[in-house]
């Protein structure tokens, strides 16, 4: 393994093995322990956080969770459908609802080109596979292999890959971690032999991923001291709250509210078209989806924002400041606020 990265929901910087080691140690029985999916290079300026910009990417990942969209057998022959499509590479760790599919790389990339390529890469071949959750981002946390879920009472265990995609259905999944397994541990195993060269596989394929690829809507850009998503500024109310790992469900439908007037550039929702309304779904669930939220879930995101964009209605200023949120006037002023 590599540092530093993240550990907790809570995401305190981890740098070294030695505090990893503790970490799981102390809470691994206890309580579902999870890490970053990859390591920084660099810290953010208050050494509190790190910098998200210089992750460095050495995997794919899929999350495969039972739920509405399948129950616990449709997970497994969409996660054998995966294993098929992958060209080496392949760790699974499974984590009581599901299962993570890693594949390592036999050298890491850098930088938000990358970042992109791999968004791609991951959905392309995750395609059509209806029990898919999620994929890997920079700012992705991942279970620990080995570490217990009260809430499931399961530990999430390392399973054999190649038996997994023989017999899906017939492979016995350890109920506790194996030791025997260890060689298959995603974070702490070695580097398989038939780890996926990325760069070459994104040299001699990547075109095929963005040919007639759908390119949404457009954005108008701004330029003002305040974060956002592309070009699409969040007021400061918004912005202290949705960075927290579990925001209240007002802030959450806020946050889509907003985000669907700007994505639509202020058009009546009735005036956009169907693919124009996809579009818009699509570029709020991958915003949310990049805040990490710890109860997140594909599925349950789009239905909810597809709901939210059945309405032309978006939060005002003064209900920003009745319910706390907003300490003073700012650029998105309404005037509403008296």
């Amino acid at each position: 393994m590599y540092f530093p990265r993240e550990i907790g929901l809570k995401r305190q910087v981890c740098s070294s093995e030695a505090q990893f080691d503790r970490y799981v140690s102390i809470l691994g029985a206890k309580t579902a322990c999870y890490t970053s999916l990859y390591h920084y290079e660099a810290l953010l300026p208050d050494k509190r956080r790190v910098d998200y910009n210089t992750a460095v990417i050495d995997r794919a990942w899929w999350d495969f969770d039972s739920g509405p969209a399948g129950d616990i057998n449709v997970v497994k022959e969409d996660v054998a459908a995966l294993l098929s499509r992958l060209d080496g590479g392949a760790r699974i760790v499974a984590t009581g609802r599901g299962f993570h599919v890693h594949q390592l790389f036999s050298e890491p990339v850098a930088g938000n080109r990358w970042a992109h390529r791999l968004d791609l890469y991951q959905r392309s071949k995750g395609e059509g596979l209806q029990t898919l959750d999620g994929v890997a981002h920079t700012k992705k946390l991942t279970r620990i292999p080995g570490t217990f879920n009260p809430k499931r009472w399961r530990w999430a265990v390392n399973i054999d890959v190649a038996a997994f995609a023989q017999n899906p259905h017939g492979y016995k999944i350890p109920q506790r971690p194996d030791p025997s397994l260890d060689w298959a541990d995603p974070l702490r195993g070695e580097i398989p032999s038939d780890a996926l060269d990325f760069d070459s596989w994104f040299d001699s394929y990547g075109s095929e991923l963005t040919k007639d690829k759908p390119q949404g809507l457009t954005f108008t850009p701004v330029s003002l001291p305040v974060g956002g998503t592309g070009a699409i500024p969040i007021p400061p109310c918004l912005e202290r709250t949705i960075h927290h790992p579990n925001p209240p469900h007002h802030v959450r439908v806020a946050l889509a509210q907003h985000l669907s007037e700007n994505l639509r550039l202020f058009a009546p929702v009735e005036s956009l078209t169907p693919e124009q309304k996809d579009g818009v779904i699509n570029d709020i669930t991958d915003f949310i989806r990049g805040l990490s939220w710890r109860d997140f879930s594909e599925y349950e995101t789009r239905k909810h924002v597809r709901s939210i964009l059945k309405y032309n209605r978006t939060p005002s200023c003064a209900w920003f400041k009745a319910r706390s949120m907003c300490p003073a006037p700012c650029w998105r002023d309404d005037g509403t606020m008296g």
